[in-house]
């Protein structure tokens, strides 16, 4: 059983670097385990501690030994990249350390460039490793792409039923010309 006298509150380590936590817990008279748990973190960033057992702040004394939790790196969380600039996006992934792959797909809603679709989820978490191992493919918009069809020669209502039955709007222009007389 221990006395309040013989105890002392556990420094609080969280966020220091592993090597800094282990000074400072050493220092303070305390047995630091060789054995450092390691977990991925949403918000410690890799190589910093997580937590500590026992918690910190809580009551122990000198001569416990205290085992370290560091973080192994922060998860890759995947955004919503729909309507967003592809080289971008793309350059922010390959950062992040994951593959990316490009198809393009014809669009009339989506200016080209832009992200069409994505096949991992937005809100997926991924492990640092297993980011490097993971290929998110991102669809981008070619743009817009029509071929306006041939209406030369055509008598102007069937010109007009042709490009209105192929999705185009129309306006016809008519041009006067005045004839022109050659002198001698």
């Amino acid at each position: 059983f221990l006395k309040p006298a013989d105890t002392i509150k556990l420094r609080d380590v969280r966020n220091m670097t592993k090597e800094e936590a282990i000074t400072i817990l050493t220092d303070e008279g305390f047995k630091v385990d060789d054995v450092v748990k390691q977990e991925v973190s949403d918000d410690v960033e890799e190589g910093r501690v997580i937590t500590t057992d026992p918690a910190p702040l809580t009551a122990v004394k000198k001569g416990d030994t205290i085992v370290l939790t560091v973080s192994s790196g922060t998860y890759v969380v995947i955004e919503d990249y729909t309507g967003k600039d592809f080289e971008t996006v793309a350059k922010n992934l390959e950062e992040l350390g994951l593959n990316v792959k490009k198809e393009e797909e014809i669009s009339d809603t989506v200016d080209k460039g832009k992200i069409i679709s994505q096949s991992l989820d937005s809100g997926e978490k991924l492990k640092p490793d297993e980011a490097k191992s993971t290929t998110i493919t991102l669809t981008v918009s070619k743009g817009y792409e029509s071929t306006v069809p041939n209406v030369y020669g055509q008598d102007i209502t069937t010109a007009k039923d042709i490009l209105i039955n192929t999705g185009f709007r129309y306006v016809t222009t008519f041009e006067h010309r005045t004839p022109s007389f050659i002198k001698l």
